[in-house]
């Protein structure tokens, strides 16, 4: 646990400096302003958050179907060791609120139910685990693309009040920095934000799938084992 907190650390320091070197290393970015650090650096968090979550309901991702006539077809021969085994050995969260539900076999129905609940009631913080990071992402960045253009148009307004109080006539060229600011900062946020936000209803709708595959699943595993006990 210590080591994944540092590991955390070291992925946020290094993301950090990824970022300044991003906006030190492309013109349009410093252009943009300091604003744009932030900016670049909530995409690189997006990125990790939305890749790593990808990867893990990948890895969630098993055949049902076929898994569940694994388990009732050892179970229905009195194999439980090995309907476990099979659980174990798929390591997902579908296959750990059913083997909690599989080592109560023959205990009553509510706490075959009751097993499987507060597993998964334990499963699901995990499967969540940073989409609500994600959706602060998703509400901060169009800010942070909004504050850069608010001050482009301070600097704007700025460099013009200057050249008032001077009688200095005006030129394009005054205000040119605070325009490219406040354009590149609004365009960067609203690009980040629409990106962000398909990526997080994708990764929502597969949470939604793969909580309602467990749902059902273990909804048919507590119905089978009631059926296969009063066939008993």
């Amino acid at each position: 646990m210590k080591k994944d907190k540092i590991l955390k650390i070291v992925l946020v320091i290094l993301s950090i400096a990824a970022s300044y070197f991003i906006f030190i290393g492309v013109e349009l970015f410093r252009k943009g302003g300091p604003i744009m650090i932030p900016i670049i650096l909530s995409s690189i968090f997006a990125f990790a958050i939305v890749l790593s979550k990808v990867k893990q309901f990948f890895k969630y991702s098993i055949p049902v179907e076929q898994f569940l006539t694994d388990i009732f077809e050892r179970i229905e021969r009195a194999r439980i060791k090995e309907a476990i085994d099979l659980c174990e050995q798929s390591n997902t969260p579908l296959a750990r609120v059913l083997k909690e539900g599989i080592m109560k076999y023959d205990s009553p129905k509510d706490e075959i139910k009751d097993a499987m609940e507060n597993s998964f009631l334990y499963e699901a913080p995990i499967m969540e685990e940073n989409l609500s990071l994600l959706s602060t992402i998703i509400q901060i960045v169009p800010l942070l693309g909004f504050l850069g253009t608010l001050i482009g148009m301070m600097k704007i307004f700025l460099t013009i009040q200057a050249k008032g109080i001077s009688f200095t006539p005006l030129i394009g060229g005054d205000v040119a920095t605070g325009i490219w600011e406040a354009l590149i900062c609004a365009t960067s946020g609203f690009f980040v934000t629409i990106s962000i936000l398909i990526a997080y209803n994708y990764l929502m709708s597969r949470l939604k799938s793969a909580q309602e595959e467990i749902e059902r699943s273990a909804s048919d595993l507590l119905i089978f084992l009631m059926d296969r006990r009063m066939s008993a």
